[in-house]
């Protein structure tokens, strides 16, 4: 064999294999973003009665997945808008705006008479963002405050992790591979975040001297985020970069 065809058969081989590495490398590039779920925004607004403002996050299409993630978003704004106790907690978004209303103008009613002015607007502001996703999990971080004229408004959060193979919820001790060890991280940074407030680690410990639960748990971009909220509902938040968790965590 001369020399010329060894150089066009080494040529051929060289080119051959990086065909299949490049090949390899476009199919697993598309199995990511086959396992990555399109997020678009749900928006709405009301102010005729009371002022309402939702932007909440929504996977897009029909899949199981997709539809157990939109009903847990849905649960929660319906949730959030829910401030009658006597009547049932509404599935549909605009049905419990209307709900919220409603409530506002029977609580008007009850007060007419007694009032010197007019009772100010109720608020009620509800918003997520996809906070982090890989082939694994994706998380939703989600909060409301609602103003009916108190001191304060109320606030809630909550994060809504998912487990992309199953769909199921996933709270700290899904997440948290080892708690003990974990909370051996978590203090420090949690002790950093009190040095600004009046509340002392002994607040958030049990009777026997381990860490409380979080009461809110997720991921985003730059590590795990642990709220922990307080008597007056105000809220604690500590962010543990993935290079401290990544050893603790399930997913």
């Amino acid at each position: 064999m001369n020399k010329q065809i060894c150089y066009m058969l080494t040529n051929a081989s060289s080119w051959l294999k990086n065909s299949i590495i490049t090949a390899l490398l476009l199919t697993l590039n598309s199995c990511e973003k086959e396992r990555l779920i399109a997020i678009s925004n749900y928006e709405y607004a009301n102010g005729e009665i009371s002022v309402i403002e939702i932007n909440i996050p929504q996977a897009e299409g029909q899949t199981e997945l997709a539809n157990k993630i939109n009903r847990k978003i849905k649960a929660f704004t319906c949730n959030a808008l829910h401030i009658d106790a006597g009547v049932n907690v509404k599935n549909d978004i605009e049905a419990s705006a209307k709900a919220f209303n409603t409530s506002y103008n029977n609580f008007k009613k009850l007060l007419d008479e007694n009032l010197l002015g007019e009772l100010p607007n109720w608020e009620v502001f509800i918003d997520g963002e996809l906070s982090y996703q890989n082939e694994l999990i994706i998380s939703f971080a989600m909060s409301s405050i609602i103003n009916t004229g108190g001191i304060k408004p109320i606030t809630q959060l909550s994060f809504l992790n998912f487990d992309k193979a199953t769909g199921n919820i996933l709270q700290y001790d899904d997440l948290i591979s080892n708690r003990d060890t974990f909370e051996n991280i978590l203090e420090p940074y949690l002790i950093k975040e009190l040095n600004s407030s009046s509340l002392s680690l002994s607040d958030f410990k049990n009777n026997n001297g381990t860490l409380k639960t979080p009461d809110h748990t997720g991921y985003s971009e730059s590590g795990l985020v642990l709220f922990y909220q307080t008597p007056k509902n105000n809220f604690i938040e500590c962010l543990i970069p993935f290079t401290k968790a990544n050893d603790y965590l399930v997913y």
